[in-house]
């Protein structure tokens, strides 16, 4: 959740949006909105390519630039301008099966 800043556009939550921010605000701790991904890539990988894409792909989707903000007490939505990516990067090439497995399930 973010705090509203004075120059930033706000538009009302829709029926979905207020549920899930009302779910949020019961149990911050609930993964029940998000989900965790784990993508595996074999060979050579060029991570500032990967970036540069998902970059594009945020860029292009309001929806993934969208955040809750408080206005008053009243949730509301914010579409953020950029939102630069970020993930981790893990290098498993040393690591037999089990020892990816294991990386893996801890992420």
């Amino acid at each position: 959740m973010t705090r509203t800043d004075a120059a930033s556009p706000r538009f009302p939550l829709s029926p979905l949006q207020h549920a899930q921010w009302f779910e949020y605000v019961r149990d911050p701790s609930s993964p029940a909105f998000n989900r965790a991904t784990t993508v595996c890539f074999e060979g050579d990988v060029d991570v500032d390519a990967i970036r540069d894409a998902w970059s594009v792909i945020v860029g292009r989707y309001q929806c993934l630039r969208t955040v809750v903000v408080v206005d008053g007490g009243a949730p509301l939505q914010r579409v953020l301008d950029e939102v630069p990516p970020s993930f981790g990067v893990i290098d498993v090439r040393d690591l037999d099966e089990a020892g990816v497995v294991k990386v893996a399930q801890s992420e």
